[in-house]
């Protein structure tokens, strides 16, 4: 994904057109094989300030909706054509997308 795409998820997301679950899965997709870290400042230096604060409000609502005790936020996708897809985004990529650098 590009930048202007994920600046466009990112309004769009404000405007309730994706879920939490769905724009923070396409973070961690975008930010690649990249620690927590750096990926997340990879996405930093992608898009606007107040784009990037709207992909850290559903990476919020996504930490804040997690047991503490777990570790991985899981994404699926289904079609009947495939077998489930499941996505295990690390609860460390979510703590550093709500962190305030």
């Amino acid at each position: 994904m590009d930048a202007k795409q994920l600046e466009r998820m990112a309004r769009q997301y404000r405007r309730d057109l994706w879920t939490p679950g769905e724009v923070v899965y396409q973070c961690f997709v975008a930010a690649g094989e990249r620690e927590a870290t750096s990926g997340v400042q990879a996405l930093r230096d992608a898009v606007s300030r107040d784009e990037f604060r709207n992909l850290q409000a559903a990476a919020r609502q996504v930490l804040d909706s997690m047991h503490p005790d777990a570790e991985w936020y899981g994404v699926g996708f289904v079609t009947p054509e495939v077998p489930p897809c499941i996505t295990e985004i690390p609860r460390t990529f979510l703590e550093e997308m709500v962190t305030d650098h």
